[in-house]
């Protein structure tokens, strides 16, 4: 691991931002800095957004649509973008070429910088196999069943630098990765070659990869926790049905061991597990987040909801509106949503905060949690002004597009002759 950070080091993309401010400093200042904001602009920090495009990027939302009833205010409402706290990337917005993505990346951090606004998580599902979004353009990224099958962990976590320093240098700043799901009867058709395979290879193996992406500065996502069936919550609501004792070995054991490595955030699923009496599926679900991962786990970094159009919600009685605002009470930091606009989410939200004081500190408390999430992994930076204040301002990157060009390749030339070698 050392050997992999220094040769990290050596490339000259910064690991993080330099560590000059305490934990409280930075708490106090993340929560200053929300503060500030619009409460409209703050609690945007809490939606993953699908974008457009994948040449320039334009804002298809503004504050007209967060309130459309406000007719006579609807110019002045126009002319302030509404823009996610994060952007979440298809395949589709993934340009021909490495500098047709850094480019459109650099684009989305105009926006946000010109209507002064947090740059946004930059976030993709790059699970390897079937889940690569960046295939046209990164090194090859076999699938996880592959990579254990061929691959030792400690070979594997280098697979993985070189694919984590490929997407530093393009800029993105989180990898929807790894699947940390041992595949069993009940979740085989669903997870198929996603799944590293039994509960001890899923353990070593989503080590490895979140060891690789973090010491890159990527925010790795653990998913989907606690599990899944062979439901597609795309289509339907997942049952986990097994015997209690079962499901605490295979399914939540491999998850307690991986949290012990700190990957920066966890993305809850939409199963509901039947022995629980729990009714919420568990993105949903206090007692998922707060008493599980939480409380027993031990587990302090961003939960993440998995997109909350899935038919899993809205068939079942949660429209997208409706599992917002209880994603956000049962604990969860942020939402995911595939669709493009997340204006009619974000005002129940906005409208539950206004009438509810519990539900606005627990917004807040998550709004803060992801500047500091953003602060950790070099999006934002805090800083002394003139007054010996620390303060928080969007991070500004450092190297010329040459350079960062230059990483990209070598370390796709890196990545190429390790995959040629070893698969």
């Amino acid at each position: 691991m050392i050997v992999l950070i220094a040769a990290f080091i050596l490339t000259g993309i910064p690991c993080y931002p330099a560590d000059s401010f305490s934990k409280e400093e930075q708490e106090e200042a993340a929560l200053s800095y929300v503060r500030n904001m619009s409460p409209e602009d703050a609690a945007s920090q809490l939606f993953l957004v699908n974008i457009e495009g994948s040449t320039v990027f334009n804002a298809v939302e503004s504050y007209a649509d967060i309130y459309p009833e406000l007719e006579s205010e609807k110019e002045k409402l126009s002319d302030r973008v509404l823009v996610p706290g994060g952007c979440l990337f298809f395949s589709y917005n993934i340009g021909e070429n490495a500098v047709q993505v850094m480019h459109y990346i650099e684009s989305i951090k105009k926006v946000y910088d010109d209507s002064g606004l947090p740059f946004p998580i930059i976030a993709v599902d790059q699970e390897g196999g079937v889940v690569n979004r960046l295939r046209s353009v990164t090194s090859p990224l076999p699938s996880s069943q592959k990579t254990a099958s061929v691959l030792s962990p400690s070979e594997a976590e280098r697979l993985y630098f070189f694919q984590a320093e490929q997407m530093k240098a393009l800029g993105f700043t989180m990898n929807l990765s790894p699947v940390a799901e041992p595949l069993v009867e009940e979740n085989r058709d669903f997870l198929l070659t996603r799944s590293f395979g039994s509960p001890a290879k899923t353990v070593a193996y989503c080590i490895a990869q979140i060891n690789a992406f973090e010491a890159s500065g990527i925010c790795t996502v653990v998913k989907h926790f606690p599990g899944n069936t062979n439901t597609d919550p795309h289509t339907g609501l997942p049952e986990i049905t097994v015997p209690e004792s079962e499901f605490y070995r295979v399914y939540l054991k491999p998850f307690e061991f991986i949290l012990t490595v700190s990957p920066g955030a966890v993305l809850m699923s939409h199963a509901r597990v039947a022995f629980s009496e729990v009714n919420e599926p568990a993105a949903l679900s206090s007692y998922w987040i707060n008493e599980k991962l939480k409380n027993e786990y031990l587990y302090d970094g961003l939960v993440i909801s998995d997109d909350i159009f899935m038919a899993a919600l809205s068939r079942n009685g949660f429209p997208p509106e409706t599992a917002a605002v209880k994603a956000v009470e049962a604990g969860t930091d942020i939402i995911m949503l595939s669709e493009k606009r997340f204006a009619s989410a974000l005002r129940v939200l906005l409208d539950k905060a206004a009438s509810d004081e519990s539900f606005r500190n627990r917004l807040e408390k998550s709004e803060q949690r992801v500047i500091l999430s953003k602060i950790h992994y070099g999006i934002l930076e805090c800083y002394r002004n003139e007054d010996g204040k620390v303060c928080v301002r969007n991070k500004k990157d450092e190297m010329p597009e040459r350079k960062r060009l230059d990483v990209f390749l070598e370390s796709y030339e890196s990545g190429m002759n390790f995959y040629r070698k070893n698969f």
